[in-house]
């Protein structure tokens, strides 16, 4: 009996909703509310999952939204005796594909300082190089992937120039950070450095090359002039204040050192000539008192 009757309820229900009308053809569609959306499925994306399109313009250099506008050719031509002589032109003297990179990354360096106006300091240029090229080799590590795979990097280059792309931005990196004026002890650590840079990862035992690599070194290591009215300039007139102030006083000292030195040697040379006029004064004085008794005698 309890069969019957639950499949009597069933038949019911089939029936009542077989007789309910159908909706019409024309009739509106209602979006879900607001909390049912949330409930259910998130149009937005959170910043720090990103998907595998973001990651690729991110690594490639396409995630800023600054615009800054080009430079035209009078304008360059005014910033280029300022820009730091780290960005030159000169390419070390190594193998060809080493060459080809470091000057894919010089050239990103200085177009990225010339962009900015020479308003970020080297320092600052090279960390944020450095931050693309990180991405990169970590969306795209080189020689990891197949064939045709790697050219999603971009711009494109071979394996090797961009291997040693990352290990030269490691030296611009190191260069920038040095410390201006440098003391003694950094500059006998800097003199102890080999002549060709660790970061590159090769050696060289020739010493006509070694002396290239030094007199390489020599060029990238001058120190330019600051762009006027930057904060680089600031720091480079409160430092050219500092170093004519100690030099000011350092002068100041050494004539109160000289001034006192003759002082007392003027005092030495009195006092001799003084003893002196006493005693000749005393046998003077001995000399008519003798003369004195003779006349008396």
């Amino acid at each position: 009996m309890g069969g019957n009757f639950w499949f009597g309820r069933s038949r019911e229900r089939s029936q009542s909703a077989q007789n309910e009308p159908l909706p019409s053809a024309t009739a509106e569609y209602s979006s879900p509310a607001k909390d049912e959306q949330d409930l259910w499925y998130d149009g937005t994306t959170s910043e720090d999952d990103l998907s595998p399109i973001k990651g690729s313009k991110r690594a490639n250099g396409a995630g800023s939204l600054v615009s800054i506008p080009s430079l035209d050719p009078e304008e360059e031509a005014i910033l280029l005796p300022y820009m730091p002589a780290l960005f030159g032109k000169d390419l070390p003297p190594c193998g060809a594909e080493i060459q080809v990179a470091y000057d894919n990354v010089n050239t990103r360096l200085r177009q990225r300082w010339l962009s900015h106006r020479g308003q970020l300091s080297a320092s600052d240029i090279c960390q944020t190089v450095k931050e693309e090229l990180s991405n990169q080799n970590l969306m795209w590590p080189a020689f990891c992937f197949k064939a045709g795979q790697f050219k999603k990097r971009k711009p494109w280059r071979r394996e090797n120039v961009f291997h040693y792309e990352v290990r030269w931005i490691d030296y611009f990196v190191r260069e920038a950070q040095a410390p201006e004026p440098m003391t003694e002890s950094e500059i006998v650590d800097r003199e102890k450095q080999p002549s060709v840079p660790n970061v590159l990862g090769f050696t060289c035992d020739k010493k006509e090359v070694l002396e290239l690599w030094d007199a390489w070194h020599t060029k990238k290591r001058a120190r330019a002039p600051a762009v006027p009215g930057t904060a680089m300039d600031a720091a480079s007139g409160l430092e050219a204040l500092t170093l004519k102030s100690a030099a000011g006083e350092g002068a100041n000292r050494v004539e109160e050192d000289s001034g006192a030195s003759v002082a007392s040697s003027v005092t030495v040379v009195e006092q001799p000539a003084a003893e002196h006029r006493e005693h000749g004064e005393g046998e003077t004085q001995a000399g008519s008192n003798a003369w004195c008794q003779d006349d008396h005698d």
